[in-house]
C-alpha cells in the first residue's frame, strides 16, 4: 500500500464477537449507548451541574484519516496513524484501547486482532471537531511462508466500550505476528 490519507467507508452494527484487543470492562450494547460519565459537581448552594461528558459513542465519531507514517519505522516495520474526530456538538470521553482488525471487503477477518502495546491509556475528552488519534505498528514479512496474510483492504475498529464497529481503507494490506495497537490519545 501507499503512502496517503484513507478515509470512512462505513460504520456498521454486528452481533459478531468483538476483537480480542477490544477494552476489557467493555458493557453491553444497551448500557454502552446510554452510559454517561457520573463526574458531577456542586455549585455550592445543593444543586448539582450537568455531568461533564459522556463517552464517546461510534455515532459522535467519524474517521478522518488512516494513513502510513512518514520516517517513522523501524526495520522490518511500518507505522500507521488513525485519526478519529468528534462530529458531534457535544464534549465526549475515551479511555482505552481501540479493537482493530484487518478485514477483507467482504467483512472477513484477515490474520488476529492487533495486540495492544504497553503504553498506559489516560482517559480524555475530546469537544466538538476535536481529533484524537490511535498509531498502529504492521510487521513486515519477515517469517516462515504462509505465516503472514494478504488482502485486507478496510480496518475494523471497534472504539472503547462499544460493541458496533467503524469500518476505514487500510494503508496496509498484510497481516503478520506483531500487529499492533496504541491507546487512543488526544491529538496535539
Amino acid at each position: 500500500a501507499g503512502v496517503g490519507a484513507y478515509f470512512l467507508s462505513t460504520s456498521k452494527s454486528t452481533p459478531a464477537t468483538k476483537p480480542s484487543s477490544d477494552i476489557s470492562d467493555s458493557t453491553d450494547k444497551a448500557s454502552s449507548n446510554s452510559s454517561t460519565n457520573s463526574n458531577t459537581s456542586s455549585n455550592g448552594q445543593g444543586q448539582t451541574d450537568e455531568p461533564t461528558s459522556t463517552k464517546c459513542q461510534n455515532s459522535d465519531i467519524k474517521v478522518i484519516s488512516s494513513a502510513i507514517d512518514q520516517g517513522g519505522g523501524a526495520a522490518g516495520s511500518t507505522y500507521a496513524s488513525v485519526v478519529l474526530m468528534n462530529k458531534s456538538t457535544k464534549l465526549c470521553t475515551f479511555y482505552g484501547f481501540p479493537g482493530v482488525s484487518l478485514v477483507t471487503s467482504a467483512d472477513a477477518q484477515i490474520g488476529q486482532p492487533a495486540d495492544r502495546t504497553s503504553d498506559t491509556a489516560k482517559q480524555f475528552s475530546l469537544a466538538p471537531k476535536a481529533s484524537a488519534t490511535f498509531h498502529l505498528k504492521f510487521v513486515q514479512d519477515n517469517f516462515t511462508a504462509g505465516t503472514c496474510k494478504d488482502g485486507a483492504t478496510q480496518l475494523k475498529i471497534y472504539l472503547p466500550d462499544q460493541q458496533d464497529y467503524l469500518l476505514t481503507s487500510t494503508p496496509h494490506s498484510q497481516w503478520c505476528p506483531g500487529f499492533t495497537v496504541s491507546p487512543l490519545a488526544a491529538t496535539s
